[in-house]
């Protein structure tokens, strides 16, 4: 049995690119993935495009981490957005920003992301072999034992990056937690974060598709506010979704409530308006203070007002459920699961587990990287930046362990 002096479990852009900087310095890497090809969820990320990280400075980028700060810190500041779009660029792979500070390649194509980490880890030596399920690990003195279902590994250096819970039908199936146990680790229960939200019988369903910059939209918990966030919000058909709804999706429970208020214009402003504006029909005077017509028809229809209504006429309890509706739209939500939300909330413990090398406080020469890790961040490019960075972090200090032996 030949022995690696690395073993990575996992072949998503944390596993390929630790991989590819462990290569780097000489040290022989095995990466195994259970899927038949490398990287399965990352031509999915940012719908297809691969948002790869948000422009920013490294404390910028430190706070959209969810109060993770502290613990991310070393990875970001050892291999930040800049150190990754330049990366990408030297290996023919340039990048854009768009007006929101994400950053996409140029192509808007993940599938060059992925071209390009595959390609150069093959290119650094390291050996690839798919379609190549781990069952168990196993930590012996002289380093790892790593059991597949057909062939069995052994290794100095063991790195998992496994990802979470999330998209399982890419490979992300949880698997890492189950090794992570074995070897003594604690994790977090792992939940879905970056979910959109289900609403049974949505009577807004038929708007699918209707966006909104900058609606407010606040979570509730037996009638008690957890939070309130403003930002871009969709409908769907089956109820919202939008950077809103994913950012307040990691406190959220299916049973709790969402108030949305869709352009976040004050009740009583609204109501002021309603009553000074009378030689208008209700539909024309909403549609001028921005709210599109397709969610005025539909709002009116459920408030029981005609399309064809003066404001002259809007009788007080008619003005007041249109208000509420659209200042103050209150359902009970069902949480998406792990097959529709893009990362995982939860994880290894982040205590057990050093942020300067991501090597294990508790089993010497084991690592991680990635989502495995308790470690969720925003939507914009902020996971996938993580997932680059610890990698990164983890495998010079694999190189600085083993070729210091």
């Amino acid at each position: 049995m030949r022995k690696y002096d690395l073993i990575v479990i996992g072949a998503g852009p944390a596993g390929l690119f630790a991989s590819i900087n462990a290569a780097a310095c000489n040290l022989s890497v095995l990466l195994l993935e259970k899927k038949d090809r490398p990287g399965r969820k990352l031509l999915i990320s940012g719908s297809g495009k691969c948002n790869l990280t948000h422009t920013g400075t490294p404390d910028e980028l430190l706070s959209h981490y969810n109060g993770e700060e502290k613990f991310v810190k070393p990875a970001i500041y050892a291999f930040d957005n800049k150190d990754l779009i330049e990366y990408f660029n030297k290996m023919g792979v340039p990048t854009l920003i768009t007006e929101n500070g994400k950053v996409f390649p140029a192509s808007f194509e993940a599938r060059d992301v992925l071209n390009i980490l595959v390609d150069d880890a093959r290119r650094k030596g390291v050996s690839i072999k798919t379609s190549c399920p781990v069952i168990a690990v196993k930590k012996t003195n002289k380093g790892f034992i790593v059991k597949a279902t057909d062939k069995t590994f052994e290794s100095s250096a063991l790195l998992i990056a496994t990802g979470g819970k999330t998209y399982p039908w890419t490979g992300s199936e949880g698997d890492g937690y189950r090794f992570a146990k074995a070897l003594g680790h604690t994790v977090i229960s792992p939940e879905p974060a970056l979910a959109p939200f289900f609403i049974e019988n949505f009577s807004l369903g038929e708007l699918s598709g209707l966006s909104f910059k900058a609606a407010r939209v606040s979570l509730w918990k037996n009638e008690r506010k957890i939070v309130e966030k403003v930002g871009p919000l969709l409908i769907t058909h089956k109820g919202f979704s939008g950077p809103v709804i994913l950012h307040l999706s990691r406190e959220a429970q299916t049973g709790d409530e969402v108030l949305i208020n869709f352009l976040d214009i004050d009740p009583e402003k609204l109501k002021n308006d309603l009553l000074t504006q009378k030689n208008m029909l209700v539909r024309t005077s909403l549609k001028k203070l921005g709210y599109p017509l397709s969610l005025v028809d539909k709002i009116m229809q459920n408030c029981g007002v005609s399309l064809k209504t003066n404001l002259s006429v809007l009788i007080k309890a008619k003005r007041k459920c249109l208000i509420k509706a659209l200042t103050s739209y209150r359902v009970k939500i069902t949480k998406a699961g792990f097959q529709f939300a893009m990362v995982t909330k939860g994880g290894v413990r982040l205590r057990e587990v050093n942020p300067k090398t991501m090597e294990s406080r508790k089993v010497q020469e084991l690592y991680f990287a990635g989502e495995i890790l308790n470690i969720d961040g925003e939507t914009g490019g902020y996971n996938i930046q993580f997932a680059f960075s610890s990698a990164y972090l983890g495998a010079k200090a694999i190189c600085h362990r083993l070729c210091s032996l």
